[in-house]
C-alpha cells in the first residue's frame, strides 16, 4: 500500500479503532502528521503512566499513547461522548468556565494541543490544570503561532461568510461549529506569560510543523 502521510500513525492504533475511524479524524491524522509524530515522541520520553489531555476532540492523540498508561480525556459534552466511544474514560465540560471534576495532583502530565487558542479564559483552564497536576508534574502546550501571517490569513478566511464554511468542509469534511474558531491565538511570549503567572515553571520551548515549518509553538512546564 502506498505509504500517505498519517498511515504511520494509523498502524499504531489497535485494529477495531483502525477500522471504525470516522472520515474526520483520518483527514486528522494526516494534516496533523508531523505535529503528531512530534508530540508523540516527546510524550514517550516522558518517565509518566499518567495522562490527561484537556481538549481532546474524539480522543485520536490518547489512543496513540501507551493504553497501559492512565489515560482521561477533558472536552466539551460532545467530543467527550465521541472520546468514550473509543473505550477511553471522558469528562464533558465547558472549559471556559467549569472545574474539572478530578481530584488535585491527580495525573503527572497534561496535555493542551492545539486548544489554548480556542479558549478565551485562558487563565481558567491553566489553572485547573495546575490544580490536578501532581507536584513536579509536566504540561505540554502546542498552539499555532500567532505571529505567523498563515494563521492569520486561515482566521479572516473561515471569517468570511460562506466561502470560510466551505473551505473548512473540504479541509474536514464538515461545517464548522463554535468550537472550531480561534478565540485567541496566542504568541510566544504571550503564552510563557500566561503559564508563569499560574505558578509554572517554563523547561523547555521549541517548534513544531503543522502546515508550515515552525508555525507551532511547544511548550513544555513543570509544576512547581
Amino acid at each position: 500500500m502506498k505509504s500517505t502521510p498519517g498511515n504511520d500513525l494509523l498502524e499504531l492504533l489497535p485494529e477495531r479503532i483502525r477500522a471504525e475511524l470516522r472520515k474526520e479524524d483520518r483527514r486528522y491524522l494526516r494534516r496533523h502528521s508531523s505535529r503528531l509524530r512530534s508530540t508523540l515522541a516527546l510524550v514517550n520520553a516522558l518517565q509518566v503512566t499518567s495522562i490527561l489531555d484537556v481538549g481532546s476532540g474524539g480522543g485520536i492523540f490518547l489512543l496513540l499513547v501507551p493504553p497501559t498508561w492512565r489515560r482521561m480525556a477533558v472536552d466539551s459534552p460532545s467530543n467527550a461522548k465521541l472520546a468514550k466511544k473509543q473505550g477511553l474514560d471522558s469528562l464533558g465540560l465547558d472549559l471556559e468556565d467549569e472545574d474539572f471534576p478530578l481530584e488535585d495532583n491527580s495525573f503527572e502530565l497534561v496535555t493542551l494541543l492545539e486548544v489554548i487558542e480556542h479558549i478565551r479564559n485562558k487563565e481558567h483552564v491553566i489553572s485547573e490544570i495546575y490544580r490536578v497536576l501532581k507536584p513536579n508534574g509536566i504540561l505540554i502546550v502546542t498552539t499555532p503561532d500567532a505571529r505567523n501571517p498563515f494563521w492569520w490569513l486561515r482566521d479572516h478566511m473561515f471569517d468570511a461568510p460562506g466561502v470560510g464554511k466551505m473551505v473548512f468542509k473540504l479541509r474536514t469534511g464538515r461545517l464548522p461549529d463554535s468550537l472550531d474558531l480561534h478565540k485567541g491565538r496566542i504568541g510566544e511570549n504571550e503564552l510563557t506569560d500566561l503559564i508563569s503567572s499560574q505558578r509554572f515553571a517554563t523547561v523547555g520551548l521549541g517548534r513544531f510543523k503543522i502546515f508550515r515549518p515552525n508555525d507551532d509553538i511547544v511548550l513544555i512546564a513543570r509544576k512547581l
